[in-house]
């Protein structure tokens, strides 16, 4: 018999609109779907589902078909996993036009995004101990310094280089406060994987996605196991991450997810934007003012 839980309308649109808000982080260099999932309450369901899916091929070459397949969570996974992939297709064209002509209001959104992620995930690990705070600090300056390096851009990439990019941008997108987003911008490819959603290329989002699976199957297992015996350790680490990936979402950069941090170019954009920063932070913090338990 399935272990699955019991489905009911409210809990329904919770996850759908959790994997609607998945789909547009993935769309933003800078900010995480595993950022959502992991303030939503559901990232270690999550990765429990990604796990049960990448086990099925092994249960069918060990005739325990069945037994796999009662591992999966189907219904969570298919309202989640459905709704991020509407969002990510049908919304790819609108985000890049955003991205293009608003580039500084949406840096400060997500900025604030982020920056309220960070505040509700410290809610949900309190009290934070004085000893905890300097691995904190320095991981979170590592990220912010390695964060720095971005690679050029590239329109015509070679498709074994896309594979190994949908490797990396799979394993970022899994952790909060890595973006896989900003993985490719590192890598040179956002532009381009932008556009293959946008315009349906077959072939660069095929290889694409075979890189994704491969990518997937050597980090969940290893993350799973991770959180069961350090959560609080890897929880910890995973605040310290997105703290320091804040970097590329400076509002007063040059471009979008640019590592420049440059200075605001009058009171005006500083207090407009910053206000646009503060309120995004605080209706994220306001969401998960009863931090949403692990389910």
């Amino acid at each position: 018999m399935r272990a699955t839980r019991p489905v009911t309308p409210r809990p329904v649109v919770r996850i759908a609109l959790t994997g609607v808000a998945m789909g547009l982080a993935e769309l933003v260099p800078g900010f995480s779907a595993g950022t959502v999932a992991y303030v939503a309450g559901i990232y270690t369901r999550f990765l429990g589902l990604i796990e049960a899916v990448l086990g099925l091929p092994l249960a069918l070459v060990r005739g325990q078909l069945k037994t796999g397949w009662a591992k999966v969570d189907l219904p969570f996974g298919l309202v989640l996993v459905g709704a991020m992939f509407v969002t990510v297709f049908s919304a790819a064209s609108g985000m890049r036009q955003l991205l293009d002509t608003a580039p500084q209001t949406m840096s400060a959104v997500f900025f604030g995004l982020v920056f309220g992620a960070v505040i509700a995930a410290t809610r949900q690990l309190r009290p934070i101990v004085a000893r905890e705070w300097p691995g904190i600090v320095v991981i979170a300056a590592t990220v912010f310094m390695l964060l720095g390096f971005t690679g050029p851009r590239t329109q015509t990439p070679a498709l074994w280089f896309v594979l190994i990019a949908g490797m990396i941008a799979i394993s970022a997108w899994i952790l909060p406060g890595v973006s896989g987003s900003f993985t490719l911008v590192v890598l040179g490819l956002y532009p381009v994987i932008v556009a293959a959603l946008a315009e349906r290329d077959v072939t660069v989002l095929a290889v694409f996605a075979l890189g994704c699976l491969i990518g997937l199957a050597s980090i969940v297992t290893l993350l799973t196991r991770l959180l069961a015996r350090h959560g609080r350790a890897v929880r910890l680490v995973l605040i310290a991450v997105m703290l320091g990936s804040m970097r590329v979402l400076w509002p007063w950069s040059d471009t979008f997810a640019s590592a420049d941090l440059g200075a605001p170019e009058s009171v005006g954009s500083f207090v407009g934007l910053l206000a646009v920063a503060l309120l995004a932070a605080g209706a994220v913090v306001a969401i998960a003012s009863r931090p949403a338990p692990e389910n």
